[in-house]
């Protein structure tokens, strides 16, 4: 299931502060943004984190929606290269996934693309899905919901107020929740925190630590 693990990675709202009006205010993607994370693991103490570094370092236009191209680095040597596509009016899917730049030789590509981030958010209770086949006959369905707004969430990169909290599940066809993810989103910076509660075994904890974002 190392698509999953992937997926959850990458994956992917308390009503009295006003919302953006657009998903995408949460989910900033410009050529040349960056955001540096600190990731830590169940395996226990005396296990150094990871350092995980995102950077869109490609970003094109066509047909009013745009698309990035965002750089994985793992801090080790590892890179991998994820797509994502930007709807006109603020959605944001991705698209695949590959080990290379390349996007015509992507090894992932995912039909159709999972939402990481709803056009519209519009407070508690918002929810975006997608099902997702992950092997001939067999799918999953990747589901997020808006659990509060207003959040204030203190990381290595600061305090951020207003933050949305997003509760992420992968659900197998039986309905029974595969993982269970939590992400907070800081309105013009993006993910500033996810924890990831289930299973045990694959428990984690990515807070960001560093960033390069031009305010709107």
């Amino acid at each position: 299931m190392k698509f999953l693990a992937i997926l959850s990675a990458v994956l992917i709202l308390h009503v009295s502060t006003p919302l953006a009006e657009s998903g995408a205010d949460y989910y900033p993607l410009r050529e040349g943004y960056s955001w540096v994370y600190s990731r830590t693991t169940g395996a226990g103490k005396g296990v150094a984190p990871e350092v995980i570094t995102r950077t869109v370092d490609a970003y094109s236009i066509g047909q009013g929606n745009g698309e990035a191209r965002v750089r994985l680095d793992d801090g080790a040597g590892g890179v991998s290269y994820i797509w994502l596509n930007r709807e006109t009016r603020g959605g944001t899917y991705l698209t695949a996934m590959s080990g290379g730049p390349n996007r015509e030789q992507a090894s992932v590509n995912l039909t159709p693309p999972v939402a990481l981030m709803p056009r519209d958010v519009t407070g508690r209770g918002t929810i975006w899905e997608t099902k997702i086949d992950i092997a001939p006959g067999v799918s999953v369905t990747s589901r997020s919901t808006v659990e509060a707004t207003g959040e204030t969430v203190r990381v290595a990169a600061g305090v951020f107020r207003n933050c949305l909290k997003v509760r992420g599940v992968t659900i197998d066809e039986s309905g029974r929740e595969l993982d269970v993810t939590y992400s907070w989103y800081a309105r013009g910076v993006g993910e500033v925190l996810t924890e990831q509660t289930e299973p045990a075994g694959r428990r984690f904890r990515s807070e960001l630590t560093g960033y390069t974002v031009k305010q709107q």
